[in-house]
């Protein structure tokens, strides 16, 4: 009944972290260069670099923040998972704790499985 959940592991937080640092610096360093260098086309170029690197940030820490509410999630789910089988279990054995002193029915009640009673309605 255990079926393996396969959740693919979560990139470290300082790997984002230092992968965010690394683009920032490197794109605000090379934006800052063109810009001094000067001219049009310098210009062009930083502002493309700038604008490459914005979204691309954005993306990463947003992926980052989806990927720990996920986690997050998928574990609240597991534990109500493994809560709700144990209830249903602790009910099913209390059934049948209750059916025993009853005498409502008993190991020997069992009747094998024939076909003699095909269509037929149960009692």
């Amino acid at each position: 009944m255990d079926t393996p959940v396969s959740t693919p592991p979560a990139p470290p937080s300082k790997l984002i972290l230092g992968l965010v640092i690394f683009l920032s610096l490197t794109g605000v360093g090379g934006a800052i260069f063109l810009f001094l260098k000067g001219g049009t086309e310098a210009t062009v170029q930083a502002v493309s670099i700038l604008g490459f690197l914005a979204p691309t940030i954005a993306a990463i820490l947003a992926y980052k923040g989806v990927r720990e509410v996920h986690l997050a999630v998928n574990s609240k789910l597991e534990a109500l998972l493994k809560t709700t089988e144990q209830i249903a279990h602790a009910e099913g054995k209390e059934e049948g704790r209750a059916e025993g002193e009853t005498g409502t029915r008993r190991a020997g009640d069992v009747k094998p499985l024939t076909d003699d009673h095909v269509g037929e309605e149960a009692p």
